[in-house]
């Protein structure tokens, strides 16, 4: 079950992390990571999966994966850049507290 949902606000928007969130992929595939939503005050909105590959935190844009029926969600790979910004914002939640 995810963590209570954690928010930090500034002139730009608003970004709400939820830890240890499952990220349902199919019906038989599921994945444990921190579910990122930064809302931009320009009405952007990135929906974003934080996930260990090879010991290491990765930026993943969740989208529907519409192949599996309603629910389940794939990652989309997002460029170095953006990878770098999005891992900074989840970054300033810093660690999990005991």
């Amino acid at each position: 079950m995810a963590d209570p949902p954690e928010t930090i606000e500034d002139s730009n928007g608003r970004v709400s992390l939820s830890r240890n969130t499952q990220f349902q992929l199919s019906p038989k595939e599921s994945l444990v990571g921190d579910h990122m939503l930064a809302e931009y005050t320009n009405g952007v909105v990135e929906d974003v999966a934080i996930v260990q590959e090879a010991g290491q935190p990765r930026a993943k844009l969740l989208v529907p994966n519409l192949t599996t029926g309603r629910g389940f969600f794939a990652f989309q790979d997002v460029d170095a850049a953006t990878e770098t910004r999005l891992l900074a914002l989840h970054k300033m939640f810093g660690p999990k507290a005991a």
